[in-house]
């Protein structure tokens, strides 16, 4: 059997994770890898990634590592926001492959980016090639994972998620992103700016919704600092008292005025790690991951295993709810 063509955009933490775990697997040929940062152009891909030597070079041009890899799936590790990531998709489209993309805004874009939405399904199906936005959180913990559980329920009343993460255990971007370190000053002023935050809440609550056949009225998400109340230390990272040491997030989905999807994602130093579901139905379901699911790794493993789905998936646009719980088997 041939082993599917894989190109990998985007080679920062999660991509080159990405490029690990396909390299290690038997149906999979890396064939291209794209980056913007200069000093990776023309570096070997494996060498870059701490695999080993592959062969080829990093491109800093999308086309040109198409043309050269002529890729089966392209695999995007950049942005969080569609506008921004868009593009990339749809010249992977017009290469005829298929994408998978790291995303949050991708995992359910029809609502908060119709017309991006629209144009990538056009595209997809133009080029019969299928697009899929996949991850922990959106993509899994706190939606894919709560339809499947309510799949065991009747006459849901509502249905509760939390997340929580200790940041301490993950990377250091991601601690930047949630304002580690900054006063509570520092914090408002970079979160009005659009520079501090989780992206994909709202795309989680929506996924539920669809998944469970609710139709929803509105969303509400707000958001906010955790304050240090002691001197924590994470690694060789000190936040003092007093100092932001990550954020709370919290969404509310209604339908007709009554809450029926409540979500909570907390992350900051010194949190303890843990995933909780509740299903208010028919019967009710409560269920508590200890220790939580691992955002970075699980998310590796989300869109190495999502490249044997899109192959056989439709054409189109797609979402997590479209497509089996569970990758194929060789």
């Amino acid at each position: 059997m041939a082993k599917t063509k894989v190109a990998i955009v985007g080679l920062g933490n999660i991509g080159c994770a990405v490029a690990v775990a396909a390299a290690a697997g038997s149906d999979i040929d890396l064939v291209a890898g794209v980056d913007i940062d200069p000093g990776m152009t023309g570096r070997d891909l494996g060498e870059t990634c701490g695999i080993g030597r592959i062969g080829f070079g990093v491109r800093s041009d999308l086309s040109e590592a198409l043309v050269a890899g002529n890729p089966d799936v392209v695999i995007i590790a950049t942005g969080s926001r569609l506008a921004s990531v868009a593009p990339v998709v749809l010249e992977a489209l017009e290469h005829g492959a298929h994408v998978v993309s790291s995303c949050e805004e991708l995992v359910w874009p029809w609502e908060a980016s119709p017309a991006i939405a629209d144009e990538i399904d056009t595209a997809a199906r133009r080029n019969d090639s299928s697009v899929l936005g996949v991850g922990v959180n959106p993509g899994f913990v706190q939606d894919l994972l709560v339809v499947v559980a309510a799949g065991a329920t009747r006459n849901i009343k509502k249905v509760r998620g939390s997340r929580m993460v200790d940041l301490a255990e993950r990377r250091k971007p991601l601690q930047a992103k949630m304002g580690v370190g900054l006063t509570p000053s520092e914090f408002e002023d970079r979160r009005i700016a659009g520079k501090l935050g989780h992206v994909g809440i709202e795309q989680s609550i929506q996924v539920i919704a669809a998944g469970l056949g609710i139709e929803l009225d509105e969303v509400d998400v707000e958001d906010g600092p955790l304050v240090a109340e002691d001197d924590l230390r994470a690694g060789a990272t000190l936040v003092g008292a007093g100092l932001v040491r990550g954020m709370w997030t919290r969404a509310v989905g209604r339908e007709a005025g009554r809450e029926r999807v409540c979500l909570d994602l907390e992350m900051g130093i010194g949190t303890a790690s843990e995933d909780r579901i509740e299903i208010d139905a028919e019967p009710p379901i409560a269920m508590v991951l200890e220790g939580g699911v691992q955002g970075d790794e699980a998310t590796v493993a989300r869109m190495v295993n999502a490249i044997g789905q899109v192959l056989d998936a439709p054409a189109g646009l797609l979402s997590v709810i479209d497509l089996p719980p569970v990758p194929p088997t060789k």
